[in-house]
């Protein structure tokens, strides 16, 4: 499903746009970037830590489903 062309997770199976998903915050800032939507900080270490764990977490989720 999208919004303004930005794009949101829906369900936990199947399609393009669905969870588990490691590249969607990538995708996500790309996308509202190009709607003028920008970080105005570079993000802390702690955050950088709290965003790798995310994607981790993600990752080790879509190995439970599969």
């Amino acid at each position: 499903i999208t919004w303004n062309d930005i794009h949101h997770k829906t369900s936990l199976r199947g399609g393009l746009y669905t969870y588990p998903d490691p590249d969607y915050l990538n995708r996500v800032v790309r996308e509202l970037d190009s709607k003028g939507v920008r970080l105005d900080y570079t993000m802390s270490s702690y955050e950088s830590v709290q965003i790798d764990n995310f994607r981790e977490s993600i990752l080790k989720f879509k190995s439970f489903l599969e």
